[in-house]
């Protein structure tokens, strides 16, 4: 009973403000009878007449709520309203308050619409979804996120990208997310990148990597003698060793210096501690024992105790491990102490030093510093 009065379709319908008649149209027609369709296939398969029309009502009210637009209407829509108007599944958004959101958030007239940004837009029927369009074209919102886009397409950002760029070289990996995002909002399509900082820092130690080993294996197939100089140093509370080597890094002949590596010491800055990080370095920069022991021939460190110490300094575990390894007291360092001996023994020099040291407390702690 129920199938046959879903089956007997009206072939008109009256308006609400005439009270006429006004004819169904074809396109309307297929839709109620695929309904109808639906409908009567659900109430073939329940056994329980209640069921069957509670299942029945239900699938017919929630037909009625979306209307899928066809494809070629979709396109349709695209095509006339380009380049602002893209396609998300059955909705539709705006390229232009996407861009703005994402750049803004707030534009001038209000907020940009959270819908047309993300492409969420829907109607039950065409002609619902037009006035949607129609509306939204109009709208101060997307007039001020047009004006956003024709900006853009006048170059103003590649100067400020290039700007940026000039600085590049001395931004942290932190900022690499914002480069990306920067590159996005100025044009570029389908960025394909990892946008973490900590993906940034993997990448580049990873290549690190492997242009150390690649220098490395130039270095053994040349079977050329090498050098170490190690330093410590520390940063942001943390102690480092900073190890360089000395070689035939060509092939060639010609000896260089170079930066190998950058060691944490996170067990301490004891002699011991050092020793392993420092083995541990070599070792995965492909230098194994085997080589080091005939062509490790010298080590150049500050001069301390824990480096140059008799017992059990850094140089003496060495020597026991590389017999041809001798040691070198840095130049520098040198130097360096015995500045610092003869201005001890110079009196003028610690009063001009306690000068200064007072004079930069004094402008240190000024108030105008603290602002």
């Amino acid at each position: 009973m129920l199938q046959e009065k879903l089956t007997d379709l009206p072939q008109s319908r009256k308006n609400p403000n005439t009270d006429r008649p006004v004819p169904i149209r074809a396109d309307q027609t297929d839709q109620l009878q695929s309904r109808t369709t639906l409908v009567s296939t659900s109430t073939t398969n329940c056994s329980h007449p209640a069921q069957s029309m509670s299942t029945a009502l239900s699938l017919l009210t929630s037909t009625d709520r979306v209307t899928h637009f066809s494809k070629q209407q979709l396109e349709a829509w695209t095509q006339q309203y380009s380049p602002w108007l893209y396609l998300n599944g059955n909705n539709v958004g705006c390229t232009f308050c996407k861009y703005a959101k994402r750049l803004f958030g707030v534009q001038k007239g209000g907020q940009v619409a959270e819908e047309w940004a993300s492409g969420e837009v829907t109607a039950k029927d065409v002609r619902a979804m037009r006035k949607k369009i129609y509306k939204h074209r109009d709208s101060l919102t997307h007039k001020a996120s047009t004006d956003i886009q024709q900006q853009k397409e006048k170059e103003v950002l590649p100067t400020l990208t290039e700007t940026l760029n000039a600085k590049v070289e001395k931004l942290a990996f932190s900022k690499m997310y914002g480069l990306v995002e920067l590159q996005e909002m100025n044009g570029v399509k389908n960025v394909s990148c990892h946008k973490s900082d900590h993906s940034c820092i993997n990448i580049i130690t990873h290549i690190a990597n492997k242009m150390r080993k690649k220098i490395v294996s130039t270095i053994k197939s040349a079977g050329s003698w090498i050098c170490l100089t190690v330093d410590e140093s520390t940063a942001f509370g943390r102690s480092y060793l900073i190890l360089y080597l000395r070689g035939d890094v060509t092939g060639e002949g010609e000896t260089e210096n170079i930066f190998l590596d950058l060691i944490e010491l996170e067990e301490g800055t004891t002699a011991d501690a050092i020793y392993k990080a420092l083995k541990k370095s070599l070792q995965e920069a492909d230098l194994d024992d085997a080589y080091l022991k005939s062509h490790l021939i010298c080590i150049t460190t500050d001069g301390a105790s824990v480096m140059t110490g008799r017992q059990s300094g850094l140089v003496t575990r060495l020597k026991k491990d590389y017999p041809l390894l001798e040691s070198i007291h840095c130049l520098a360092h040198r130097l360096e102490l015995s500045v610092s001996d003869a201005l001890k023994s110079v009196t003028g020099c610690n009063h001009f030093e306690i000068f200064i040291s007072k004079l930069y407390t004094l402008y240190h702690q000024s108030p105008k510093n603290a602002r």
